[in-house]
């Protein structure tokens, strides 16, 4: 029994290795493999080639270098195929395959407009009747690929995209009802080779897939192609994320987990440097080339550059929301010139992106970007809070636009070398790259309010309108900014009651010598010079001055060195009035220039006389030396007292002279000079100097007792004015001798006292008898004076000789 069955299984492994060396080299060399070229020619409708064809008892068929190729080239190549059979449906025409085993295969799949595939005849029905039939059909139910190489190319797109898959392996396999299912594995060559894995059905006669796809370290990149005119283009980055899609009807949807890394996005200049974490939906039309998405992200550090201003911001983090129209993110933390701020986020249209931003913060971190970024150092310090909003847009062709604005609010600005800060500021400053208007600035200034407007346009060079209004103030400005030069077409506006209009050139291209060129007019109420000035206000109120002054100005030169500018100044007034005095006719020319100072004149009418002045000053010496000529005539005292604390008291007279001095600012003591003083028809006896002594004098009627000639030549010198030959003439008695008054007041003189008898009233008193009698005789005696102008002090010492001479010479005439 045992040789039996080994001498049958003998005979089988014989006959079988006979049937297979059969099968092998008559019957698939001459027939089957001529078969299968046909059948897989009439399926694929392409131009196939088969190396060899060999069975294998366990292996089934083995297919060698077969290739499937159409006039562009190969579709499909395979080294080694390996197949099983059915062997009954071959009787009737019909070969199944159930599985077939691809190593290391190349597959070319092309995508036309229409979304029509290089491959779409693989899955087409065999061709109706009247055709040329193959004699057998072909079932294959699964394939599988190892070490397989796909190349993709679209050429439905503007630019053809191609992209090839390397390592494939692949489980591809038909399932009922009509569908085919598969499973991958492959790398995507790019900088990093990127993993992915994919599983899905495609449904043949819809024409819809379904599947899920897994990436690792995929950059979209690979893949702009499709990104269109879109508003993303992704030169570098990668990403890793899961999706499930759907592709029907020409569109794929599907919903993705990813992950960006150090993602680049460009849109011209603008650059998006992205890391996040998001979930999203998808949907790419391949007709119209429409994407749609919408998710969430988590934003992690990233940053944007491109944008002008400000043109970096760094270390973006938030979570924001988005969809295919628009981006939000509700707190968004960044930094800009190295400073963190946090802002409400919004982006709308992507493809024109509109970048809508809104920040709260410090004033005091706008004032310390201003000063790093832009090298803005007017400002000092600042405290407050402020909102700033900006708004980016690009529309069709053209470049980033920018709008923004900035509130604040209770704020507070010191600006530097300036020893008052500008407090409780509100303001609404709207502005764009070339743009800045003020729709509101409130603020408060020494004590006062002030409400300013205005705007800045063309900020390369600045054209600029800016108004200002406080109780006491109102300024209107236009000026465009070159540089650092400012050209003031206008500078008008009220200071108190002072008006003025002015326009010219400020230079600060070098702050250490910052040039000035300003030409207008200056209608000056003088009595608000103290408060214009209030830091000389104590130096200017003595004065009492008042009026207006008509002023024409011409400034030049370095304005940080006043002393070397060149200054005219024409100034007319017909109310000019200085310590109470009235002026009429008043007009003065000033003119600097070289350093000299010069006064070329001073006019002005007095009380029917007149007052002229011509000065000089050195500029250049450190201790200011100058020199004034004075020049009166005319001048009615009677209609000059009216204006003193003398109206009351009986004065008259004419005023003239001459004075001549010269001296230094700083140092009264180094005040000298020389001048003379006249007076014709005078009545003086009521001002404090001479009233007493006309009571010492004269018992009665002094007052009545005109000097119809006055005069003195003096000198001044050593803080005091002084003279030796002061005259005083009158019908009654004639003064004269030496006088000195100091620059502190102080009287100190000796007045010899000439009595003229035909003149001197006679009533009986023994001060009237004495006078009569010696007013015939010469020198009556000698006034002493000391104590001071406002309070003098009186001596008077007789002379008894020309006394006693009198009186003889009276008895003798009796």
């Amino acid at each position: 029994m045992k040789k039996v069955i080994l001498i049958a299984l003998a005979a089988l492994l014989i006959s079988i290795t006979l049937a297979t060396y059969f099968i092998n080299e008559v019957i698939l060399p001459t027939k089957i493999k001529s078969l299968v070229v046909l059948t897989l020619e009439n399926q694929t409708r392409k131009r196939v080639s088969l190396g060899d064809l060999r069975f294998n008892i366990f292996k089934g068929l083995v297919f060698k270098d077969l290739v499937i190729a159409d006039s562009q080239g190969v579709v499909f190549s395979v080294r080694q195929a390996t197949c099983s059979i059915f062997i009954l449906p071959i009787f009737k025409k019909q070969i199944i395959i159930p599985g077939v085993t691809l190593k290391s295969p190349y597959l070319f799949l092309e995508r036309f407009a229409g979304n029509q595939f290089n491959i779409s005849d693989f899955f087409k029905p065999p061709p109706p009747d009247g055709q040329a039939k193959p004699k057998f059909n072909i079932a294959i139910y699964r394939v599988a690929v190892s070490k397989g190489n796909l190349v993709f190319k679209d050429n439905a797109q503007a630019i053809p995209f191609k992209q090839e898959m390397k390592n494939l392996d692949l489980v591809l396999g038909l399932a009922f009802p009509v569908s085919v299912k598969f499973h991958l594995r492959a790398d995507l060559p790019s900088d990093t080779t990127a993993k992915i894995k994919a599983s899905g059905e495609y449904k043949i006669i819809s024409h819809e897939l379904n599947g899920q796809v897994a990436l690792k370290s995929f950059s979209p990149n690979d893949f702009r192609a499709y990104f269109g005119n879109t508003y993303l283009s992704a030169p570098s980055g990668f990403c890793d994320f899961f999706a499930q899609f759907k592709f029907k009807n020409d569109i794929l949807a599907g919903e993705i987990e990813a992950k960006a890394d150090n993602l680049i996005m460009l849109k011209d200049k603008f650059k998006l440097k992205l890391n996040a974490n998001l979930k999203s939906k998808i949907s790419y039309n391949f007709k119209d080339k429409k994407f749609d998405f919408s998710g969430k992200a988590d934003v992690l550090p990233s940053d944007i550059s491109g944008i002008e201003p400000p043109g970096e911001i760094n270390n973006i983090r938030g979570k924001v929301v988005f969809d295919h129209e628009q981006l939000r993110c509700e707190k968004l933390n960044f930094e800009v010139f190295g400073k963190p701020l946090d802002a409400v986020l919004t982006v709308k249209n992507f493809a024109h992106p509109d970048l809508s931003l809104k920040s709260s913060l410090e004033l005091a971190q706008i004032v310390d970007i201003a000063r790093k970024k832009f090298k803005f150092d007017l400002i000092d310090s600042a405290a407050g809070p402020a909102v700033l909003s900006l708004n980016l847009q690009q529309a069709p062709g053209a470049a980033w636009q920018l709008r923004g604005g900035l509130e604040v609010a209770q704020a507070e600005i010191k600006f530097a070398k300036h020893d008052f800060p500008v407090e409780n500021i509100n303001s609404k400053i709207e502005f764009t790259q070339d743009l800045l208007a003020i729709d509101k600035l409130d603020f408060n200034y020494r004590g006062a309010a002030y409400k300013a407007g205005g705007g800045l346009t063309h900020f390369v060079s600045p054209l600029a309108r800016l108004n200002l209004a406080s109780e006491n103030l109102i300024l209107q400005t236009d000026f465009n900014l070159n540089g650092k030069r400012m050209n003031f077409s206008r500078i008008e506006g009220k200071y108190f009651e002072t008006k003025f209009l002015l326009s010219g050139i400020l230079d600060n291209t070098d702050p250490q010598a910052a040039q000035v060129d300003l030409n207008g007019s200056v209608n000056l109420n003088l009595e608000d010079l103290p408060k214009m000035l209030p830091k000389l206000s104590s130096q200017i109120q003595p004065f009492k001055l008042s009026g207006t002054l008509d002023t024409q100005v011409n400034l030049s030169g370095r304005i940080n060195d006043f002393k070397s500018c060149n200054l005219a100044l024409k100034s007319a007034s017909s109310n000019f009035s200085f310590y109470g005095l009235h002026a009429t006719d008043f007009s003065c020319y000033y003119r600097q220039a070289d350093g000299l100072a010069e006064v070329l004149p001073l006019h002005m009418a007095l009380y029917d006389g007149t007052i002229d002045v011509f000065a000089k000053m050195n500029l250049n010496s450190a201790n200011l030396p100058y020199w004034v000529n004075l020049q009166m005539q005319g001048v009615r005292l009677e209609k000059l007292k009216l204006d003193t604390a003398s109206r009351n008291k009986d004065i008259s007279g004419d005023l003239g002279g001459e004075l001549k001095v010269s001296g230094f600012v700083n140092d009264l003591t180094k005040l000298s000079g020389f001048g003379r003083v006249a007076i014709t028809n005078g009545k003086l006896w009521e001002l404090n100097l001479f009233k007493g002594m006309g009571k010492l004098l004269f018992a009665d009627d002094f007052a009545n007792i005109i000097f119809s000639e006055g005069f003195c030549a003096f000198a001044i010198q050593d803080s005091s004015i002084f003279t030796d030959n002061l005259r005083l003439k009158s019908n009654v008695a004639n003064l004269s001798g030496p006088l000195k008054i100091g620059f502190d007041g102080t009287l100190d003189g000796a007045l010899n006292v000439e009595i003229l008898s035909e003149m001197v009233p006679l009533k009986g008193t023994f001060k009237d008898v004495t006078t009569a009698i010696i007013g015939s005789s010469g020198v009556f005696g000698v006034i002493r004076l000391g104590g001071t102008l406002a309070q003098p002090k009186y001596s008077f010492k007789t002379a008894v000789g020309n006394i006693i001479q009198g009186l003889a010479n009276m008895f003798l005439k009796k």
